[in-house]
């Protein structure tokens, strides 16, 4: 049964001009339109309180004492920077983390993957260094406030 928290809280991002690109366990991650018909994950997410929903109480969105995180993944690929070293491109997502970090966020964690050829799953394509940061934020307005600036901001080597 779908969270009615969650729901409320996709239903006011919408409604604030904000695109679902999908909806897992306790948070919601946003979309970013790039083209007319192309809607891509954007690495922006947001969740509700952990702490108040652990405890069954009641979240009101209205509250504007009612804590909402906001988890952005910061992404560098090595395609992006032919010949270069897998550290340098390390380098680059921390460098893309760092007008989080500026901005009151906290890394969460750091990862290194691989993305596999679809037609040979032992054949490494690319590799994808990414940080992860996250803020909380009480209320909503200030929720759409953060969520607007992470969205103007870098996320991605592909952006820069």
């Amino acid at each position: 049964m779908a969270d009615p928290d969650l729901l409320e809280l996709k239903r006011r991002l919408r409604a604030e001009g904000f695109e679902i690109y999908r909806t897992q366990d306790d948070h919601i991650s946003l979309a970013e339109r790039v083209r007319d018909n192309l809607i891509l994950d954007s690495g922006v997410a947001v969740a509700l309180d952990r702490e108040a929903r652990d405890t069954g109480l009641a979240v009101s969105l209205d509250d504007p004492a009612q804590s909402l995180s906001i988890r952005v993944t910061l992404k560098a690929q090595a395609s992006h920077f032919p010949g270069a070293p897998a550290e340098f491109v390390a380098v680059r997502a921390g460098a893309l983390a760092e007008s989080f970090l500026g901005r009151g966020y906290d890394e969460e964690t750091s990862r290194t993957s691989g993305l596999p050829d679809p037609g040979d799953p032992t054949r490494i394509l690319d590799t994808s260094h990414e940080v992860v940061v996250r803020i909380t934020v009480a209320g909503l307005p200030a929720l759409v406030t953060e969520l607007r600036a992470a969205f103007s901001s870098l996320r991605s080597s592909s952006d820069e």
